[in-house]
């Protein structure tokens, strides 16, 4: 697997945790699922984490050659 097909990867867990947070924004799931949002934020900035790392010290240094 090639680092662009690692950074497609994990655009889609991106957008699958994106997705499934904006699910339990309704007021009336947000005070039940409040926990379950709270992880998912958690895990959305740990896949953002790694991936905007991920492009900074692979990607750009690739399109620079």
């Amino acid at each position: 697997m090639g680092f662009t097909d690692s950074l497609q990867r994990q655009h889609d867990e991106i957008i699958d945790i994106v997705t499934e947070t904006a699910s339990h924004l309704e007021p009336d799931k947000l005070q039940t699922k409040s926990d379950h949002v709270a992880n998912l934020l958690k895990k959305l900035a740990g896949k953002l984490g790694a991936h905007l790392a991920m492009e900074d010290n692979v990607l750009y240094p690739k399109l620079l050659e």
